[in-house]
């Protein structure tokens, strides 16, 4: 969603960013659209600095004016707890398969926007369309980069 992602700037430089895509709720025959981002990201010399916290709260304020009432995400739970977010269990929420884990987060950006809704959380379509021949020829397009592991990640 063009109207909500957004990148930071410093001295001309892109230097994070923060992508939004609509998502929804299932509960029985009811759907409830909700947002969710992914990746939020800051170039590492960057990372400390505050910019991927301003990202988020411009954003999610901007995601609350448009009429959004809630963002699930899967994310750094040592991370997204500190702007506002809880683990879905505390919303009633699951994945598609019933699971709930410390990754699986949610806020609220009006009171009751997730709580009175529950659900199933389900992505957007976007996530599974991509076919594993256009993934192949777009992963093509950019240089492979060493893997690496950071204390940080979750397995």
């Amino acid at each position: 969603m063009s109207q909500l992602s957004r990148v930071a700037e410093v001295n001309g430089q892109i230097v994070g960013v923060i992508c939004y895509t609509k998502a929804h709720l299932q509960n029985g025959n009811m759907k409830k659209e909700i947002l969710t981002f992914g990746p939020l990201c800051v170039l590492p010399e960057w990372q400390g600095c505050g910019i991927g916290g301003v990202l988020l709260k411009k954003t999610l304020e901007l995601a609350r004016q448009q009429g959004f009432e809630g963002v699930v995400i899967f994310g750094e739970p040592d991370y997204y707890p500190s702007h506002g977010f809880k683990t879905c269990d505390h919303f009633g929420i699951t994945t598609i398969d019933g699971k709930n884990f410390d990754a699986f987060l949610g806020i609220e950006l009006v009171e009751g926007g997730l709580t009175e809704f529950g659900g199933k959380f389900i992505e957007s379509k976007v996530f599974e369309e991509l076919s594993e021949e256009e993934n192949e020829e777009l992963t093509k397009r950019f240089s492979t980069p060493a893997k690496q592991k950071f204390p940080c990640q979750w397995d």
